[in-house]
């Protein structure tokens, strides 16, 4: 009888895992593209505005996400006469209970990790900058190794240095020796007679000496430092390691299993007071108390923030239906996605450096969680032949080892071979021959 696979719930014929792998693929390439345009768009009410308080909105909403799924969870193993003020007290003491406090550390590297891609993003082309978050593969083996002393083998450090290569690839400076080959600035497309409109606005707006003439150009068109792009993200691939190895640490340490939206209630909770705190009070509070919190926000800004906050509910999706190489490949697929946007919507010039690194870094990321395809071990059949020299202890004259049949004796085998039938009689033949005739009688 063949057993009925476990079927896995569907959407139009589609099954969910693939439905939310794909998800998580346009949303990595759509979060790199809108940061990057947001970045260096021209500023909005001649204000950019504050990465600290678009990290912390982003939490903000990702906890608004994950608590309303997390209630419409509880309430499915609750009666239906049920509050809401149980539902909240239910929900509260799976958040709040056991180690939930552990999770604040990942949360605030996690928080310093989005600061530190607003930065990178800042000074980085879109599809550079998406090559180099592959090294969160390597930089989350590399902690892995030391946080669970699980050496790697010898096929997975290749594809470690094949994926370093491909990032060092698209860093190989051009001909110019100013600095790198990729562009410093975004060129979005647009019509000629709103490029006039502007151009014309902005010439009869000014002087060329009026005072503040350098700030206003700076926040036009906003210096590129590649470098300082470069370091932005290694430190955020570093951080991303670091916080998924301690939260899987945590993880399989924890005595009290939790769902996975608790998880992410948790986290996302204890990201908002970094976010808050560190972010937009202790380094931008000054100027965000002079021209306000949403300054500078328009609608890239906003949909930034939403494609994020969405990101972290992609990823907890993919965790409970597929698994990390899955969500491996949806990356790798991400960086394709982003260099034929970038191509198509920034014409972005794309060398063959680029392509070269995104095509090491991909096949790099994909070979890295495959299954070794190594010949099995052989079969050891050593205890169930029997040797030349028996090394079990020798059988008693006399006593019949139990694990053995017992063979025949001599007796046995001479009554086995008699039989009760009656001999025939003398003289007679039973042969073909003796067919038909009668035994001669004597005279």
């Amino acid at each position: 009888m063949v057993e009925v696979a476990h079927r896995q719930p569907s959407w139009m014929g589609i099954k969910v895992k693939d439905l939310a792998l794909f998800a998580l693929a346009v949303q990595n390439a759509a979060v790199i593209m809108f940061v990057r345009y947001s970045r260096t768009m021209p500023p909005v009410g001649g204000q950019r505005y504050f990465s600290s308080t678009a990290v912390f909105l982003t939490e903000m909403i990702k906890f608004a996400l994950c608590l309303t799924i997390a209630l419409y969870d509880v309430s499915r193993n609750l009666p239906p006469t049920s509050s809401v003020l149980s539902l909240f007290k239910v929900l509260s003491g799976a958040v709040f209970t056991g180690d939930s406090w552990k999770l604040a550390i990942p949360a605030i590297i996690f928080t310093l990790q989005n600061s530190l891609q607003y930065i990178a993003l800042s000074h980085l082309d879109a599809p550079t900058a998406q090559i180099t978050y592959q090294l969160k593969l390597a930089f989350t083996a590399i902690f892995g190794i030391l946080a669970f002393r699980k050496p790697l083998s010898l096929r997975n450090w290749a594809m470690l240095g094949l994926l370093m290569l491909g990032v060092a690839v698209t860093y190989i400076p051009s001909a110019d020796p100013t600095g790198f080959s990729f562009a410093k600035e975004v060129h979005a497309r647009r019509s000629i007679t709103k490029s006039l409109a502007r151009d014309t606005v902005d010439f009869t707006k000014r002087s060329a000496t009026y005072e503040g003439i350098q700030e206003d150009e700076g926040l036009e068109h906003p210096p590129v430092y590649a470098s300082l792009g470069l370091l932005a993200a290694l430190g955020s691939c570093c951080l991303s390691g670091l916080a998924g190895v301690i939260l899987e640490r945590i993880f399989k340490d924890s005595k009290s299993p939790s769902s996975l939206w608790v998880r992410n209630i948790q986290l996302s909770f204890y990201s908002l007071f970094p976010a808050l705190f560190i972010g937009v009070i202790f380094i931008d509070g000054e100027e965000v108390a002079k021209v306000g919190v949403f300054q500078g926000y328009n609608w890239v800004v906003w949909t930034t923030i939403g494609l994020q906050a969405l990101g972290g509910v992609l990823v907890a999706i993919c965790v409970f239906y597929a698994d990390n190489l899955a969500k491996t490949t949806a990356t790798s697929i991400s960086v394709i996605l982003t260099i034929v946007a970038s191509v198509l919507f920034f014409d972005f010039p794309v060398t063959t450096k680029l392509l070269v690194g995104a095509i090491l870094s991909v096949i790099a990321a994909n070979l890295f969680k495959g299954k070794d395809r190594s010949r099995p071990p052989p079969i050891k059949i050593a205890k169930y032949e029997s040797t030349t020299i028996d090394r079990r202890p020798s059988i008693i004259a006399g006593e019949q080892d139990p694990n053995t049949l017992p063979l025949p004796t001599a007796l046995q085998t001479e009554e086995a071979r008699s039989t009760s039938r009656p001999s025939s009689p003398r003289g007679h033949s039973r042969g073909p021959q003796g067919k038909g005739k009668s035994p001669k009688r004597s005279a």
